[in-house]
């Protein structure tokens, strides 16, 4: 009965903004993209989403993801629970 079923069925996932997805924000921590959201769903979003995962929201991400913090003008600074 699992044969033919996507092997990761049900996965959930969240996905950074650096991903595009239909109808979600995407700015990329950017904050001249403030406001965007995905017109699409980019190659790796695609694949994730064939391999039958369940985007369930989304991360923080430094701008462009060229630092290693997850700091942006666009949401501040994300801090971990721990």
């Amino acid at each position: 009965q699992l044969e033919g079923l996507p092997e990761f069925l049900g996965v959930p996932i969240m996905l950074k903004e650096a991903f595009e997805l239909v109808g979600q924000p995407y700015t990329n921590g950017l904050l001249s993209l403030q406001g965007r959201l995905g017109q699409r769903n980019g190659p790796v979003v695609k694949r994730i989403l064939e391999g039958g995962f369940v985007v369930v929201g989304g991360g923080n991400i430094s701008e462009a993801c060229m630092w290693m913090e997850s700091y942006n003008l666009v949401y501040g600074r994300s801090n971990s629970p721990f």
